[in-house]
């Protein structure tokens, strides 16, 4: 039997990056702000400067958080193809721009689905991009908005930019 693997924050200081077992207030922390959180790594604050970032950061570069987004997607580029079972029901995402972004919103499944490291802000961007009412993707004729917005995220899922910048 394994043992079970202990969340750790990850914070850098004039003594460069370290390493300390996260306290069971700030994993609450965390899981109650994530919203806010994803918003700040999104926004590009390093996951390094706060402890509940570097807490929320690693939640979201999980495999299975990765898979989930990546199904979502997918669904969302299923349903965009297909013909609505109900003809008065409104699609809350504007399938349009869904469709004609197929081959890029494909794109970003596969990178998310990838098993290799992926940046926390890129992984932020597309939570809130599926996410947030407000975004690209639910508000009709922004396709080019949703465009920059899918490219942003694709760019931002480098693991390089999560890297702790040195003076």
């Amino acid at each position: 039997m394994s043992e079970r693997r202990r969340p750790v924050v990850v914070e850098t200081g004039e003594w460069g990056v370290c390493a300390r077992e996260a306290s069971l207030r700030e994993r609450i922390a965390a899981r109650l702000h994530a919203h806010r959180l994803d918003h700040q790594l999104a926004s590009g604050r390093s996951p390094e400067s706060f402890p509940l970032l570097s807490l929320r950061a690693q939640a979201l570069a999980r495999p299975a958080n990765r898979r989930s987004l990546a199904a979502s997607i997918r669904k969302l580029l299923r349903q965009s193809s297909q013909t609505p079972v109900h003809p008065l029901a409104a699609p809350l995402a504007d399938l349009a721009s869904v469709r004609s972004l197929h081959d890029e919103l494909e794109d970003l499944a596969e990178h998310l689905d990838a098993p290799v490291p992926v940046s926390a802000r890129g992984v932020a961007l597309v939570q809130e991009l599926m996410e947030d009412g407000a975004s690209p993707l639910y508000l009709p004729q922004s396709r080019e908005a949703l465009r920059r917005r899918v490219q942003l995220a694709l760019a931002a899922l480098d693991p390089e930019i999560d890297w702790p910048q040195t003076a």
